[in-house]
């Protein structure tokens, strides 16, 4: 069974990580970041990271990066491309942004390491694998 996460929790995502990204930028001005949203749903929190990274900033200073979002069922996933597209196909494009089906317990180890890592899906238990 899957759920889409209400917008106001999407904003307490983004306020909670963006304290840890600005961190990695500050100390590593030259690496890109890597962020993995488990769960990517409805892809909203996908393209608005994806926005957040999409180019260097002066403020909030964070450096580009990629954003990877994962979720297990696939039409989710194509919900979520569909998404992107309608009006922010530019970072599917770029690469800033990329949608897969997989199983985001065990992560996905060709973008790690990550600077930060959402789980929107429900968990019984703590995805190991994530850490």
């Amino acid at each position: 069974r899957a759920t889409i996460s209400a917008p106001h929790m999407h904003a307490h995502v983004l306020e909670d990580l963006l304290p840890p990204l600005l961190q990695s930028s500050k100390h590593k001005t030259d690496k890109q970041l890597s962020i993995l949203d488990v769960g990517c749903g409805s892809g909203y929190l996908v393209s608005v990271f994806g926005r957040m990274v999409e180019k260097e900033r002066m403020e909030p200073k964070l450096n580009k990066g990629k954003v990877y979002g994962i979720d297990v069922i696939p039409q989710l996933v194509e919900m979520s491309r569909k998404n992107i597209l309608k009006e922010d196909g530019d970072l599917l494009e770029s690469d800033t942004v990329q949608v897969m089906v997989g199983d985001g317990w065990k992560g996905y180890p060709e973008g790690a390491p990550y600077n930060a890592i959402h789980v929107g899906a429900a968990a019984a238990t703590f995805p190991k694998n994530l850490m």
